[in-house]
């Protein structure tokens, strides 16, 4: 998983990387026009990497949650990727870009349900 705090920090990913233009633009809405921004007061966006989709989410502090588990205030879909949010508390929240291949079970579900806008059930055909 990849953490970014700041429009710096995305000098780590590469322009190619598919997250990158989804990135750019939560870092461009989110924190390039408030000044007042601070990453460890208001939040900061996550990506999701391989590997990452079942394990605790030790990396950030979160180590009695998972991907599945997450608490989600919403869920949308762009470019092949989950954009989830979670609010910690009236201050502070994450966002989470998830690739659409890493998603799959349980994580799936919670997906499903939180998905704005909400994706209907399937009907079998009679």
């Amino acid at each position: 998983m990849k953490t970014f705090r700041s429009r710096n920090d995305l000098q780590n990913l590469s322009p190619t990387h598919p997250a990158y233009p989804i990135l750019d633009e939560l870092i461009r809405v989110i924190m390039d026009t408030d000044p007042t921004f601070n990453a460890d007061h208001h939040g900061y966006l996550v990506l999701i990497e391989e590997g990452d989709q079942d394990a605790p989410l030790s990396e950030i502090g979160w180590d009695e949650y998972r991907l599945a588990t997450l608490p989600y205030e919403g869920i949308t879909k762009q470019q092949g990727h989950y954009v989830a949010i979670v609010l910690a508390n009236n201050e502070f929240g994450l966002v989470f870009v998830i690739p659409e291949q890493l998603v799959s079970g349980e994580l799936a579900d919670v997906i499903c349900e939180n998905l704005d806008p909400p994706v209907e059930p399937q009907k079998a055909e009679a």
